[in-house]
């Protein structure tokens, strides 16, 4: 009897063992395993366009979005992953839930496209319900997307790194506290995950503010901490000359909207009514012409 228990008991401890070992491996397994790509489903023989940035990417503010125009205009297959309020640079003071929005800042994006892990973005569902950004299919998109099978990416940071006077540059290359910082950070990631698309910098857009009369100030005079809009628009256009790979869309001189013409083409003091977003897809249009 004491055998055969003795028997029983090796055999329980070795099973246990078994099963606890496989399933380590298995969560090993699907842990760390990449989600199968399926972007692009269809249409694989036409250009295929990724938008990375703010809210004027984000939404289409009662009309159509950019994505939407420059698909319904070219042919091409365009991914929409902009996310409102989010900079090129990491901004430490702008949300006002703990920061969060900091999370999906754009060299925190590109880390966990790298990793196509998305659950810190994902993890706070009072934010996910507040935000309009549809952050989940954000995420759907970026985590099965096929990067090696981009063709453009386009990358448009630079309102809300303005409207929180964040620093330009400082000197060190890759301080993404920085607004070149984080855009020289983000770049590098996205070409070693798009070694085959042309990276289109997408500069800072007109917008204008309220002195403490309520008088309208252009941002080319207003400065909130960190300097100017056309001096944004500067650091980004540095930053795109130190790549070979990577084009510059200077919005300031192409759009052409200032004080004078701003209420024609803005819904408030810094996003596209639709025909903005009509005026801002022509110029893009014309870029990747003289690219190609």
């Amino acid at each position: 009897m004491e055998k055969t228990g003795l028997k029983s008991k090796i055999i329980s401890g070795v099973l246990f063992a078994v099963f606890f070992f496989l399933s380590i491996g298995l969560l090993l397994y699907f842990g760390t395993r990449k989600p199968k790509v399926i972007f692009p489903a269809m249409d694989k023989d036409k250009p295929q366009v990724l938008f990375l940035g703010d809210s004027n990417i984000d939404y289409g503010f009662e009309g159509t979005d950019i994505t939407v125009l420059l698909k319904e205009k070219t042919g091409m297959v365009t991914y929409n992953a902009g996310i409102g309020g989010t900079g090129a640079g990491e901004i430490k003071q702008y949300s006002a839930n703990d920061d969060y929005l900091s999370v999906l800042n754009f060299p925190n994006l590109t880390r966990m496209m790298q990793t196509r892990d998305f659950s810190a973005a994902l993890r706070n569902r009072q934010f996910l319900q507040e935000s309009p950004s549809g952050i989940e299919n954000k995420a759907t998109i970026l985590a099965h997307l096929d990067y090696q099978a981009m063709d453009y990416v386009i990358i448009h940071y630079g309102l809300n790194d303005y409207a929180t006077g964040e620093a330009i540059d400082d000197g060190n290359k890759y301080n993404q506290s920085t607004y070149c910082g984080g855009l020289r950070y983000g770049i590098e990631q996205i070409h070693k995950l798009c070694p085959n698309a042309k990276i289109v910098l997408s500069s800072i857009t007109y917008c204008w503010s309220n002195d403490a009369d309520k008088n309208r100030i252009s941002g080319f005079e207003w400065d909130y901490g960190g300097d100017t809009i056309d001096v944004y628009r500067d650091g980004m256009e540095k930053v795109a000359d130190e790549y070979e790979y990577v084009y510059f869309l200077d919005n300031l001189e192409v759009m052409g909207i200032d004080d004078k013409n701003s209420d024609d083409y803005l819904r408030d003091n810094m996003h596209f009514n639709q025909n903005g977003r009509e005026l801002y897809v022509e110029g893009l249009i014309n870029l990747l012409d003289e690219i190609e």
